[in-house]
């Protein structure tokens, strides 16, 4: 019994391994071509990115001064409020947590070391403008903070935590107008 139940662990485990190699990075484009993946486009129609997953959330993979970096989009909010105004369209989303050593989240966030993605980066939404902020490629170094930015909501905040600095910027909504949808 025991020799069935090991042959069946190890059949089943090889199956998951073959159809592993389907979905390596370097294979993913063999099989696309049958398959249609979700892009996002913005207000104007031009595509900014296939839509992707990461650490949670949903949106697009942009390459920002030669970094890859992670923006979030969200559904499309009325006014502030978290009630999906349109439910077919989207808008940047602010990045959590976004710090600041400004007493009132003004000036260049610190991005934290490790929020997800292949550069570190945050968005920061003041009004209808949403601009993502690429951290260098740095180690992280105490970074007083002052001010923590949640929602578009500031608080104060004090003490050092391990940050990294903003390298470069992109204004999402200027690049990307809002609403953004997502489709074939």
């Amino acid at each position: 019994m025991l020799q069935r139940l090991f042959v069946l662990i190890v059949t089943i485990l090889a199956t998951g391994a073959s159809y592993a190699d389907d979905f390596a990075p370097e294979q993913l484009g063999r099989h696309t071509e049958h398959r249609q993946r979700l892009k996002v486009f913005d207000a104007r129609g031009a595509v900014v990115g296939l839509l992707a997953a990461n650490g949670g959330d949903d949106g697009v993979y942009l390459r920002i001064n030669g970094a890859v970096a992670f923006a979030p989009v969200r559904h499309w909010t009325n006014g502030g409020t978290f009630k999906p105004y349109l439910p077919s369209r989207f808008q940047w989303s602010e990045s959590g947590a976004v710090f600041f050593e400004s007493t009132d989240c003004t000036g260049s966030p610190a991005i934290g070391a490790l929020i997800s993605g292949i550069r570190p980066s945050v968005v920061v939404r003041t009004n209808v403008e949403a601009v993502l902020y690429v951290a260098g490629d740095t180690n992280a170094s105490p970074v007083e903070v002052r001010s923590i930015s949640m929602d578009s909501l500031c608080s104060r905040a004090a003490g050092a935590r391990p940050l990294l600095r903003a390298e470069a910027t992109f204004s999402l909504t200027q690049h990307y107008p809002e609403p953004l949808i997502i489709g074939y």
